[in-house]
């Protein structure tokens, strides 16, 4: 074996540095660590032998919780990476029993993290760590991450009654589980032991399903497993259930999953479905189950936008409207939704411009959302305002009795974003109107967005006709603007009248560039507009030497044993 490299010397003395630290300062960067464990690469000269020594040293309990937590990380990516063989693996694995009675989280979290890579490697003798890891399971104060490390752990178990211990134990505490990742774990590992549970364990799943006043999609996943040839007297009556939403999604899930037609008529027919709730039952119905759908769902029953926007989509891609016949049942589907579609017109404005020509096949939807948005374009709501103008960027063209008021908006409105979209929608009009309000909204508006919106439109524009001249008077003072985002827009500007002028003549706008080499915000853009070459100094950070000297920094910070 080769002498251990600088990098592991470096590496030990840090982990030594920190032998007695029980948690590392609050001034010492927290991602130092984290960026330690990424830099060592695991074939490193002498880096097996390091940990091999260390886990092997007798006091090795009474190391500080920063210093385990980084050893135990190092190992397990060595691990990882298949560097470490099985008998180096195995003298090490005894250690680790007597390490996971420690009180410290982050020294737990690498323990089992280690354990998980050691048993992908081929070890199976686990008894002692096992029972450790099913006291920890029903925990509340582990990771997420670490207890989907801990799920995938138990998941490699082969000996069958282990495997009847998790099952009892995942089992007697659904009722009681503290959070919805503890049930997670449970519901994961029921299903993935599906094939080990009898017929009065799936009962018992059932019976808990039931007392659940909101069920998580773990738990629904796990009945949608257990379900097949048992659901139907589990199903059938809703007084048994806590949560007849919650019923109604397994419902829903399991008529997906076995395409039961049975199923699927029947979730129609009762009164707790809801377009929220078919969401994901959408792409399995038909055309007249989705119209029968709507005409049994009240338009003032409450439901999600986005679930509503799905089912558009879906009847848009599955249905194309010119080839339905009669046309009606689609305008009624939207019309479903025009009481309320000033609250939130996202529906429509996401799924009418997949439909060619929607003006022309959805002619009653077109001239019902014109109007109220002529008569919404001037509420006292803004929401009311912001709602018109989104519908009105769907609409073919902007009608010319609404331009006057657009104009107004973008100099008046007390919104910006009102201000910009208004900008955006003048921009389709008229030029003669934009260039009449252009330059004041660039050079006197109050927000960066109506600015940066302006500054853009008129970069669209090009350098042709009145557009040039307009360049040329703003592009200097856009420069000097406050928003980096609209500096940049003047940048661009800048960049295409020196590109228009004829050689010699784009001196005056070079000159002004070099005036803003070196700013903060946009110098590195003015560098290379002007051709000069970026020279990058910065050499690689040396994350160890970082941490070292962050320790020594702060070392009256540091709280030990």
């Amino acid at each position: 074996m080769g002498e251990a490299s600088k990098i592991v010397n470096n590496l030990e003395e840090v982990i030594r540095e920190l032998k007695e630290v029980e948690e590392l300062p609050h001034s010492v960067d927290d991602t130092l660590v984290d960026r330690l464990i990424d830099s060592i690469q695991s074939r490193e000269c002498g880096l097996v032998d390091l940990v091999k020594n260390m886990l092997n040293e007798g006091d090795l309990v009474e190391y500080g919780s920063v210093s385990l937590s980084i050893l135990l990380r190092i190992t397990a990516k060595i691990v990882s990476a298949g560097v470490m063989s099985i008998s180096d693996s195995q003298s090490i694995s005894t250690v680790l029993s007597s390490l996971s009675s420690l009180p410290s989280s982050s020294v737990q979290d690498a323990v089992m993290i280690l354990a998980i890579e050691m048993r992908k490697s081929g070890m199976e003798e686990w008894n002692d760590l096992r029972e450790w890891i099913l006291s920890r399971l029903p925990s509340d104060e582990i990771s997420v991450f670490v207890r989907r490390k801990t799920v995938e752990f138990l998941k490699m178990e082969k000996d069958g009654d282990v495997i009847k211990s998790i099952i009892i134990l995942s089992i007697n505490n659904l009722d009681t589980v503290p959070s919805a990742f503890v049930l997670e774990s449970y519901c994961t590992l029921l299903a993935h032991f599906n094939g080990n549970l009898n017929e009065e364990e799936k009962e018992k799943i059932w019976k808990s399903a039931k007392k659940c006043h909101r069920l998580f999609q773990s738990f629904i996943d796990l009945l949608t497993v257990i379900g097949e040839g048992c659901f139907s007297s589990h199903l059938s009556t809703v007084l048994d259930w806590n949560s007849s939403a919650g019923r109604m999604k397994i419902m829903i899930a399991i008529a997906r999953k076995f395409n039961d037609r049975s199923i699927i008529s029947s979730i129609l027919e009762t009164e707790e479905a809801s377009i929220d709730l078919l969401d994901s039952l959408l792409p399995s119905l038909s055309q007249e189950e989705l119209f029968n759908l709507f005409s049994s769902i009240p338009p003032s029953s409450p439901f999600s936008s986005s679930s509503f926007t799905s089912l558009l989509s879906q009847l848009i891609s599955r249905f194309p409207p010119s080839s339905i016949v009669p046309i009606l049942p689609i305008y009624s589907i939207y019309s479903f939704y025009l009481p309320r579609v000033m609250k939130d017109p996202s529906p429509l404005v996401k799924t009418l411009p997949s439909i060619t020509d929607w003006p022309t096949v959805l002619p009653h939807l077109h001239n019902d959302l014109l109007s109220r948005i002529e008569s919404c374009v001037t509420s006292n709501e803004w929401e009311t305002r912001d709602s018109a103008l989104e519908l009105l960027q769907i609409m073919p063209t902007v009608p010319s009795s609404l331009h006057a008021t657009l104009v107004s908006l973008i100099t008046s409105d007390p919104s910006p974003y009102i201000r910009s979209l208004s900008l955006r929608l003048v921009d389709r009009c008229d030029s003669l109107l934009l260039l009449e309000c252009i330059e004041d909204v660039i050079l006197k508006d109050d927000d960066h967005l109506v600015r940066s919106e302006g500054a853009r439109i008129v970069v669209r524009k090009g350098v042709e006709g009145p557009w040039k001249e307009k360049m040329d008077r703003m592009a200097q003072s856009i420069l000097m603007d406050e928003d980096r985002e609209t500096r940049l827009e003047g940048l661009k500007m800048i960049e295409m009248m020196i590109g228009e002028e004829e050689d010699g003549k784009g001196w005056k706008w070079r000159q002004e560039l070099l005036r803003w080499r070196m700013d903060t915000d946009i110098g590195l853009e003015v560098r290379r507009l002007l051709g000069e070459e970026e020279i990058n100094g910065e050499k690689e950070e040396d994350v160890i030497d970082t941490l070292i000297a962050s320790l020594c920094l702060h070392s009256e910070d540091i709280d030990c044993y």
